[in-house]
């Protein structure tokens, strides 16, 4: 997809990497991303992903940070059911937030991978604050509230 648009708009899929570069424009810049080759699906075959929330807070201090992570996340599943061989938006592409986990009933990883979406946010936070990259403001409270999207396979990583 380019790497400028967001919500599945401009999203491409291809078997084969060398499919790519034929679907580019030399004027733009892309987002490639691995095809997950067993994604874990839904009961009724289609794929999903999992939209993932979470509050930052920087404190006063300027050096402590608070992580949260709302567990009640949403379960975003394509329309059509899944074939590694459809390249098709319609089953390949998860943006639509369909249900909460909490009232999800197609699914029923959510207790298993919540724990390792939680660790896997916490990784990249700590090593972004490690990095520099998260600075917190000395004498001013601060906060971001993010998402990131998680796609599980049937091995549960």
């Amino acid at each position: 997809k380019q790497a400028d648009r967001n919500w599945g708009t401009s999203i491409q899929c291809c078997l084969r990497p060398s499919e790519c570069k034929g679907m580019t424009e030399p004027a733009n810049r892309y987002v490639v991303q691995q095809h997950i080759p067993n994604p874990l699906l839904t009961e009724d075959g289609h794929k999903c992903h999992i939209k993932f929330y979470t509050l930052l807070i920087g404190m006063e201090d300027g050096v402590k940070w608070n992580l949260y992570t709302y567990q009640d996340a949403y379960i975003c599943i394509s329309p059509h059911r899944w074939s590694p061989d459809d390249t098709s938006i319609e089953t390949q592409v998860t943006i639509i937030r369909n249900e909460r986990m909490s009232e999800v009933k197609c699914w029923k990883a959510w207790p298993t991978a919540y724990p390792k979406c939680k660790a896997a946010v916490a990784q990249v936070i700590g090593r972004a604050i490690q990095g520099g990259k998260l600075e917190g403001r000395p004498s001013q409270k601060q906060f971001e509230i993010f998402s990131a999207d998680f796609v599980v396979d049937v091995a549960g990583k």
